[in-house]
């Protein structure tokens, strides 16, 4: 029997067998990206959202939650993408015992090709798995898609973004024109240089392609909550230099356009 927590947020979760997100404990992950997502949704309660890298589904049902506490209960507004056989089965339990069968939860990574990928597993943190290799994982086949392939999303309606691949971000952004052709949406992207290189592109390149498609560009600081405006090229400079890939630390970014 899984472990079992209300969140914050008022929705049920059922979590991995190491609990990866501490929700156990805390309750809530990333307060700030969590409080960025439900106010969002809750503010344009008839806008889509995709969580692309889901997870167990935390992020999807709190867009959903926040939704539904406006009055919105309609199906086609969260899409929930997920590779992970295991962590995909957590995030249907977790839309079963919220009846919240207004998330499409989609069995698949998204990138830069569609067909199938190897997903390297981390046997320790389920949220960590990816989809370039990683020495010493093991691994399985996973179907994979562009953003661009997929038909059964209203391009014009998307509202937000939240994109946590584990350093493949650059990759999704690649195979996302006809999204980034779009004008008024927000994205959530985690910045990892360490993955992002890992990977085959770096920090700098993330933020360039990002600010290229017109984005303005603010880093969520996890201490406070605040969001740092990222101005120009030696801002990212200075923000790749902090999340170097030597020292392998993370932040995500916030970005809208203006």
């Amino acid at each position: 029997m899984r472990r079992e927590t209300l969140t914050n947020y008022g929705v049920k979760m059922r979590v991995d067998s190491h609990d990866s997100l501490r929700l156990i404990k805390n309750r809530i992950y990333e307060r700030a990206e969590t409080e960025i997502i439900a106010g969002e949704m809750g503010g344009h309660p008839w806008q889509i959202f995709l969580d692309i890298g889901a997870h167990i589904g935390y992020h999807s049902l709190v867009a959903w939650k926040a939704q539904r506490n406006k009055g919105a209960e309609m199906k086609g507004t969260i899409f929930a993408f997920e590779p992970d056989p295991e962590n995909f089965q957590i995030l249907k339990e977790n839309i079963f015992i919220n009846t919240a069968e207004e998330i499409g939860a989609v069995n698949m990574a998204i990138t830069n090709k569609t067909g199938e990928e190897d997903l390297y597993l981390n046997p320790l943190n389920s949220g960590d798995h990816r989809v370039y290799e990683v020495a010493g994982r093991e691994r399985i086949r996973v179907k994979t898609s562009r953003l661009d392939d997929l038909d059964f999303i209203e391009w014009g309606k998307v509202g937000l973004v939240k994109i946590d691949t584990q350093g493949a971000e650059m990759r999704v952004l690649t195979g996302a024109s006809k999204m980034l052709a779009q004008n008024n949406f927000k994205m959530i992207v985690e910045f990892y240089p360490a993955g992002l290189e890992a990977a085959g592109t770096t920090g700098l390149q993330l933020l360039l392609a990002i600010r290229k498609a017109g984005f303005l560009i603010r880093e969520i600081v996890k201490a406070t909550g605040m969001l740092n405006k990222i101005d120009d090229c030696r801002d990212d400079m200075e923000l790749s230099f902090r999340y170097s890939a030597a020292g392998g630390r993370h932040c995500n970014l916030f970005c809208e356009r203006p």
